[in-house]
């Protein structure tokens, strides 16, 4: 994985060593579409001219229909409406849920099937097929409604922002659906793809124009603008349609998590434009705790009472009795926010998230409510391996089923009809989950980059399921092996495309999709990713050099200046952390002293001018705990070295059979594995201060721009043009009469890659650099043409 030249570490991932930048803080800096922090605030837009009445619109090639009448434009707070029938529906009053695992009591089902009907979700012969008799008082098993739960799973995406497959009584998803919340906005079948490159035929340009225009993603002057005529038919040009391209790429990054400027016929994000979540991604800016035990300052009460009200949690007369008058600025006591701290318990029970009635800054919750669709933190508990080749328990098969389908990444047909009992002993037949079996393929190849096609119980793709996120902002990218997607990098200079091939081979290997470091460290994500292994702080670098690819992504110079100084910060945090653990390294009991110290004085600020979580400066401690206690025992070996003389699997487990190191080790997550690679080349640690800037690079605003940008098409974009930024340094550095200069200049272009420093540094230590590990491995691909 590649750093910046200035002051790094050596970092490992996926058997490389890699190196690792200090780096972080960021202002927010408003994307080009601006999602506002209460969507309540923003005006209904104008009348439609071309569709005064506000009709499902039906295109010659591109129909929008299914529904009942439904309003294609968003209202006063960007939720989808419907026009208010004559006679209300009738109230649904639950006694048990209804959906996957739930009771199905057939009074129950009937109830939800009829306000789903209303809604628009289940269609009249669905609600035929599937309507228990009014005489039936057994309860329904789950794939007798499988057409009814698929009805749910849309409702529950349109108005959580996540594929809930259960109705509860008592809990936001029963409440919810007795308020017209997330009508259905009916089905955009385009004819041909839309966006850059597209086919762009007229008729399916004006359905995606008017649907990116009922969700706020389209403003009324770019729809008159670029909206083709009538008349129109055939294809229109890509430079015609570039407001439209821009939402298009808007509404991939927030809502399908991809960078994508294209609608394409089938897709994810075809799906996402026909049943979109009804709120926007809103940046919810606390500065500390709101709700039970939390601080309750006046301002960050008001930001998060105002966030609920616009998801629906709080209403408004219940913002206006709690909340802290404009002007306050004490902190209000909790008991004065009994609904507030309620309405934090229903939204944290509609996430899936531990509901504890409290928001902390830069946390699961806070995370959550800026962004509902984000996949939550899970616990998958697999006592197997699961995927292609393996036995596949049904113990172990069925909380993997539940947790694709939640990513997204197992459809709700295939969920529904491959579905196995978790209670039922045995294994599940190869043959009675082939759809399971291609969305485990699917997961691992685009997000934890194997192609093994399984997930073994307590190994990487596990964790990465559980997490995907690596607790930030930033989802994973869906597009991460499409050779379509990203940046268009072309090089024809046939010494560059040599060391690419060999850098690429000697970082990735085989791997494919978004390739996160395999090295576990105290952050908790990834330091790099990619074929390049390019982490967070060197992507800011190449990114801000190559305004084609910046523009591409939408990045601008401001937000990579606002992510820079994030990455400073960190690494501003993390040094007078480490300067507080002793050389040595520090008991437990010490340990946890100077956390809570740092904290009470620090804690603010770290959680502002960085972005991580207050209990980031609790990781970094034990981070600082575990490497100089490593430092301290460990062989003294060149950085970019290794030395195996020692039995270093000894050297661990003395280690981790004291507590005062291991408690450090199992707080941060740090495997047994990585702690072999930390002992065999103390160097790579700088993984650790690496990830650090990565984690907070994705918890900022603009994260996930970023990430996609290092993770598309397997990240070669990136990774292939940071090459070339270094090979121009090294080809620049290495003297003309230099001895076999080809051969040097590559090898300095992978010294540099993989531990920075300068190119004539290098030079003048040619035959240092020739031995190192990674160079050797380097020189040995690159021998090979």
């Amino acid at each position: 994985m590649e750093k910046t030249p200035a002051k790094r570490e050596t970092s490992q991932s996926l058997g490389a060593e890699t190196t690792g930048l200090e780096g972080g803080t960021n202002a927010l800096n408003p994307p080009a579409f601006q999602l506002t922090a209460n969507p309540a605030q923003r005006p209904t837009p104008p009348d439609n001219p071309q569709n005064p009445n506000d009709q499902p619109i039906t295109l010659a090639q591109a129909t929008v229909t299914g529904g009942p009448q439904v309003n294609q434009r968003g209202g006063a707070n960007g939720q989808r409406t419907t026009a208010n029938p004559a006679t209300p529906p009738t109230p649904v009053t639950l006694t048990r849920s209804v959906g996957i695992g739930g009771a199905n009591l057939p009074a129950d089902v009937r109830q939800v099937q009829d306000r789903l009907s209303t809604m628009g979700y289940l269609s009249a012969a669905d609600l035929t097929a599937e309507r228990p008799p009014a005489t039936q008082t057994t309860a329904l098993a789950d794939r007798a409604i499988s057409r009814t739960i698929a009805a749910i799973v849309q409702y529950m995406n349109a108005q959580f922002g996540r594929p809930g497959t259960l109705i509860e009584p008592n809990q936001a998803s029963a409440t919810f659906i007795n308020r017209d919340l997330a009508q259905a906005l009916g089905t955009v079948a385009v004819g041909a793809a839309v966006g850059q490159g597209a086919q762009n035929n007229a008729a399916d340009v004006r359905a995606v124009q008017t649907r990116l225009r009922a969700i706020d993603y389209l403003q009324e002057a770019a729809l008159t603008a670029e909206t083709p005529g009538a008349a129109v038919t055939g294809r229109i040009a890509d430079a015609n349609l570039t407001q439209t391209i821009a939402a298009i790429r808007a509404f991939n990054v927030a809502v399908a998590g991809s960078s994508l400027a294209i609608i394409r016929t089938g897709s994810r994000e075809q799906e996402l434009l026909n049943n979109p979540p009804r709120f926007t991604v809103a940046n919810v800016n606390i500065t500390n705790s709101v709700g039970t035990g939390g601080q309750n300052n006046a301002a960050d009460v008001r930001a998060v009472q105002a966030r609920l009200v616009a998801l629906g949690y709080l209403t408004a007369a219940q913002q206006t009795a709690e909340g802290p008058l404009p002007t306050a600025t004490q902190p209000v006591g909790a008991g004065t926010l009994t609904q507030t701290i309620a309405a934090i318990n229903q939204f944290q029970h509609a996430m899936s998230i531990p509901a504890n009635g409290r928001i902390t800054p830069n946390e699961e919750s806070h995370r959550q409510l800026i962004n509902p669709s984000l996949p939550e933190k899970s616990n998958v508990n697999l006592t197997a391996n699961v995927g292609r080749g393996q036995a596949n328990p049904n113990a172990s098969v069925r909380p993997v089923q539940d947790r694709l389908h939640a990513l997204g990444i197992l459809s709700t047909a295939d969920y529904t009809a491959e579905l196995v009992n978790a209670a039922t002993p045995g294994n599940a037949a190869a043959t009675a989950i082939p759809r399971t079996l291609a969305a485990i393929d699917t997961f691992c190849r685009t997000v934890v980059g194997t192609t093994d096609g399984r997930i073994d119980a307590g190994g990487r793709a596990q964790r990465i399921l559980n997490d995907p996120t690596y607790g930030t902002l930033a989802n994973f990218n869906r597009e991460a092996n499409n050779t379509e997607a990203g940046y268009d990098f072309q090089s024809n200079n046939g010494a560059i495309n040599r060391i690419i091939r060999a850098v690429e081979a000697v970082e990735a290997g085989h791997y494919t999709g978004e390739i996160g470091a395999v090295l576990t460290n105290g952050a908790g994500t990834a330091a790099s990713f990619g074929k390049g292994q390019v982490i967070g702080g060197t992507a800011i670098t190449t990114l801000q050099n190559n305004q084609g690819m910046r523009d591409h992504y939408g990045i601008t110079n401001a937000m990579l200046t606002d992510m820079n100084t994030r990455a400073a910060n960190v690494g501003r945090h993390y040094t007078a952390i480490f300067a507080l653990v002793p050389q040595a390294g520090s008991t437990q009991a010490a340990l946890n002293t100077a956390i809570t110290a740092y904290t009470t004085a620090n804690g603010q600020t770290f959680v502002r001018e960085t972005g991580l979580a207050a209990d980031d400066i609790a990781r970094i401690f034990h981070t600082a705990n575990m490497r100089k206690r490593i430092e301290a025992v460990a062989v003294p070996r060149n950085r970019t070295s290794v030395n195996d003389t020692v039995d270093v699997g000894a050297q661990v487990d003395r280690l981790l059979a004291n507590p005062e190191f291991s408690t450090s080790t199992t707080y941060i997550g740090v495997n047994r594995s990585s702690l072999l690679t930390y002992f065999r080349n103390t160097g790579t640690m700088g993984e650790n201060r690496a990830a650090f800037v990565t984690k907070a690079i994705f918890n900022h605003p603009e994260g996930q721009r970023m990430r996609n940008a290092m993770t598309d098409n397997n990240g070669q974009a990136i990774g292939r043009t940071l090459v070339v930024d270094t090979y121009n340094s090294a080809n620049r550095g290495v003297p003309a009469a230099t001895p076999n200069r080809e051969r040097a200049v590559a090898a300095v272009t992978a010294i540099i890659h993989n531990a920075g420093g300068t190119a004539e540094g290098h030079a003048r230590r040619l035959n240092a650099v020739y031995t190192t590990p990674y160079v050797a491995r380097f020189l040995t691909q690159w021998d090979r043409g």
